[in-house]
């Protein structure tokens, strides 16, 4: 089957112009290309639950920020209760959501990996005695990871919305949120907290929430760069082919190739049946890690 490559670029007046490679592609190299891709593909779903946590961080933080800011309309001299049960319900719901992602990207990376190389392979093994490892570490992983199945039962985890607010009659007023557990309402429940229960005994009266689960977060984080180091044989064949490809066919670095088929000199370029080759998905991935 006649394949070639094809990319598009900007030229000096500023239009796009595609440029389709004289030659076919070699077959076995195609083939190889396409094998190296096999780690993308993997490596993309979990990627995607990653993602959103890494969006569920960044919107809980602004939205912090937001209602720290001392002109938010929170306070005017005097608190404004509406906005501040409003506030406690939005924050809720902000927390619970990277919970739910935390728990759910580290359920499907695990799922994937036995799927793909079974319960006793090495990729399962390494990346689970990572994460075991800062399990046992860190209380607020520990904690905030039990905390998501504590929610599913018995609502939602903040207990409270303290405000530390100091100088409002001045120029310059401070005001610091700080959202707080209540280590009596969740012992107190009938959640069985298990080993947890010695963390949760450790805390103070009213534990600061936010650092917990901006440092569960961050755990997280570690937990897929490692995941990143298990599959990077497999990342660094896979960038190495893709640059190989890339230099044997004169491809801008910059661009994002595609591959034709049954295109022939002479004909136009409507209808053309292509597809991309997942350049962008491969940095996206290893964000900056690889």
């Amino acid at each position: 089957m006649n394949k070639r490559v094809m990319f598009q670029v900007i030229n000096a007046k500023g239009l796009v112009d595609t440029s389709i490679g004289r030659k076919t592609i070699d077959v076995l190299e195609l083939k190889e290309l396409y094998k190296s891709f096999e780690v993308i593909h993997f490596l993309q779903p979990i990627s995607y639950a990653y993602e959103t946590i890494e969006r569920n961080v960044k919107d809980l933080e602004n939205f912090i920020c937001r209602i720290s800011d001392p002109n938010n309309g929170l306070v005017d001299g005097i608190m404004n209760h509406m906005e501040a049960i409003s506030s406690l319900a939005e924050v809720q719901q902000r927390f619970t959501n990277l919970l739910s992602s935390g728990n759910a990207f580290l359920n499907l990376a695990e799922a994937k990996l036995k799927s793909e190389f079974g319960e006793k392979s090495q990729k399962l093994s390494s990346w689970n005695a990572y994460r075991r490892k800062l399990h046992k570490e860190n209380i607020s992983y520990r904690l905030m990871y039990e905390l998501r199945n504590y929610a599913l039962h018995y609502g939602l985890p903040v207990t409270s919305l303290k405000f530390d607010m100091n100088n409002l009659a001045s120029a310059l007023p401070q005001k610091k949120v700080k959202l707080n557990l209540s280590k009596v309402k969740i012992l107190n429940s009938n959640y069985n907290w298990r080993s947890v229960r010695v963390d949760i005994e450790a805390l103070e009266d009213d534990a600061n929430l936010t650092e917990l689960i901006f440092g569960y977060a961050d755990i997280i984080s570690r937990i897929y760069q490692f995941l990143l180091k298990v599959f990077d044989s497999e990342l660094s064949v896979c960038k190495n082919r893709i640059l190989a490809f890339y230099e044997t066919n004169n491809i801008p670095s910059e661009c994002t190739a595609q591959i034709i088929t049954d295109w022939n000199e002479g004909d136009g370029l409507s209808n053309i049946k292509y597809e991309y080759l997942p350049v962008n998905e491969l940095a996206w991935l290893v964000r900056g890690n690889a």
